[in-house]
Protein backbone atom coordinates (compact mmCIF):
# COMPACT_ATOMS: atom_id res chain seq x y z
CA UNK A 1 0.00 0.00 0.00
CA UNK A 2 1.51 3.08 -0.84
CA UNK A 3 0.85 6.23 1.09
CA UNK A 4 2.18 9.81 1.97
CA UNK A 5 1.15 12.97 3.49
CA UNK A 6 -1.97 14.53 2.68
CA UNK A 7 -1.34 18.27 3.26
CA UNK A 8 -3.93 20.90 3.76
CA UNK A 9 -2.07 22.87 0.47
CA UNK A 10 -2.89 19.63 -1.55
CA UNK A 11 -6.56 20.27 -0.83
CA UNK A 12 -8.42 21.14 -2.94
CA UNK A 13 -10.74 22.77 -0.36
CA UNK A 14 -10.85 23.40 3.17
CA UNK A 15 -12.56 20.57 4.93
CA UNK A 16 -14.95 19.99 7.81
CA UNK A 17 -15.10 17.95 11.02
CA UNK A 18 -17.57 16.29 11.18
CA UNK A 19 -19.70 17.09 14.43
CA UNK A 20 -22.99 15.26 13.74
CA UNK A 21 -22.21 11.59 14.80
CA UNK A 22 -22.06 10.16 10.84
CA UNK A 23 -20.02 7.37 10.16
CA UNK A 24 -19.83 5.00 6.87
CA UNK A 25 -19.74 1.62 7.11
CA UNK A 26 -18.85 -0.90 4.35
CA UNK A 27 -17.50 -4.57 3.60
CA UNK A 28 -14.75 -5.60 1.37
CA UNK A 29 -15.44 -8.33 -1.15
CA UNK A 30 -12.51 -10.45 1.20
CA UNK A 31 -14.23 -9.56 4.47
CA UNK A 32 -16.11 -11.90 6.56
CA UNK A 33 -18.03 -8.86 8.07
CA UNK A 34 -19.04 -5.57 7.90
CA UNK A 35 -16.16 -2.54 9.01
CA UNK A 36 -17.91 0.76 10.87
CA UNK A 37 -16.30 4.02 10.74
CA UNK A 38 -16.58 7.58 12.24
CA UNK A 39 -16.87 10.11 9.26
CA UNK A 40 -13.66 12.68 10.27
CA UNK A 41 -14.15 15.78 8.02
CA UNK A 42 -16.33 16.10 4.89
CA UNK A 43 -16.00 18.56 1.86
CA UNK A 44 -18.26 18.57 -1.50
CA UNK A 45 -15.06 16.63 -2.92
CA UNK A 46 -15.15 13.79 -0.48
CA UNK A 47 -15.21 12.32 2.84
CA UNK A 48 -12.22 11.45 5.13
CA UNK A 49 -12.27 8.17 7.88
CA UNK A 50 -9.69 7.50 10.22
CA UNK A 51 -8.28 3.79 10.41
CA UNK A 52 -5.47 2.32 12.54
CA UNK A 53 -2.17 1.66 10.33
CA UNK A 54 -2.92 -2.39 11.87
CA UNK A 55 -6.25 -2.87 11.09
CA UNK A 56 -6.56 -5.62 8.15
CA UNK A 57 -9.69 -3.85 6.47
CA UNK A 58 -6.47 -2.28 4.78
CA UNK A 59 -4.92 -4.91 3.36
CA UNK A 60 -8.55 -5.29 1.70
CA UNK A 61 -8.94 -1.89 0.39
CA UNK A 62 -6.97 -0.35 -2.48
CA UNK A 63 -6.86 3.16 -4.15
CA UNK A 64 -9.34 2.84 -6.85
CA UNK A 65 -11.95 0.53 -5.36
CA UNK A 66 -15.68 0.98 -5.73
CA UNK A 67 -17.62 -0.27 -2.75
CA UNK A 68 -21.26 0.44 -1.54
CA UNK A 69 -21.18 1.64 1.50
CA UNK A 70 -24.00 2.80 4.16
CA UNK A 71 -24.05 5.93 5.34
CA UNK A 72 -25.43 6.63 9.09
CA UNK A 73 -25.84 10.15 10.71
CA UNK A 74 -27.91 10.69 14.24
CA UNK A 75 -28.71 8.05 16.98
CA UNK A 76 -32.59 7.85 17.04
CA UNK A 77 -32.70 5.12 15.36
CA UNK A 78 -30.19 6.45 12.31
CA UNK A 79 -31.14 5.39 8.67
CA UNK A 80 -28.55 4.32 6.47
CA UNK A 81 -27.69 5.99 2.89
CA UNK A 82 -26.83 3.14 0.49
CA UNK A 83 -23.72 4.98 -1.88
CA UNK A 84 -21.77 3.83 -4.83
CA UNK A 85 -18.01 5.19 -3.32
CA UNK A 86 -14.75 5.07 -4.45
CA UNK A 87 -11.63 5.27 -2.43
CA UNK A 88 -9.90 8.15 -3.11
CA UNK A 89 -7.08 8.09 -1.16
CA UNK A 90 -4.81 6.63 1.90
CA UNK A 91 -2.46 8.57 3.49
CA UNK A 92 -1.13 9.63 6.82
CA UNK A 93 -1.96 12.45 8.39
CA UNK A 94 0.24 15.59 9.01
CA UNK A 95 2.04 16.82 11.17
CA UNK A 96 2.11 13.68 13.90
CA UNK A 97 -1.62 14.02 13.98
CA UNK A 98 -3.75 10.50 14.79
CA UNK A 99 -0.41 9.11 15.15
CA UNK A 100 -0.83 5.27 14.07
CA UNK A 101 -3.91 5.67 11.87
CA UNK A 102 -4.37 6.44 8.29
CA UNK A 103 -6.72 8.71 6.42
CA UNK A 104 -9.20 6.25 4.02
CA UNK A 105 -10.31 9.53 1.29
CA UNK A 106 -13.81 8.52 -0.10
CA UNK A 107 -15.77 9.95 -2.80
CA UNK A 108 -19.39 9.60 -3.22
CA UNK A 109 -20.34 8.91 -6.77
CA UNK A 110 -24.19 8.65 -6.28
CA UNK A 111 -23.74 12.53 -4.98
CA UNK A 112 -27.90 12.54 -5.77
CA UNK A 113 -28.42 9.91 -3.49
CA UNK A 114 -27.74 12.15 -0.48
CA UNK A 115 -29.48 15.10 -1.49
CA UNK A 116 -32.49 13.00 -0.39
CA UNK A 117 -31.20 12.07 2.95
CA UNK A 118 -30.71 13.95 6.44
CA UNK A 119 -26.70 13.52 5.67
CA UNK A 120 -24.29 16.83 4.89
CA UNK A 121 -23.87 17.10 1.01
CA UNK A 122 -20.46 16.48 -0.11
Amino acid sequence: METGPMKDHQRLEQRQESADNISVEFQPPAAACPYQFKVRDYSSQGIGILVKKDSCVLDMIHVGDVLDMKYYQGVDPPNPVNVRTKIQHISTPENGRHQNHFIVGLNIMEKDALLNSSLPSV
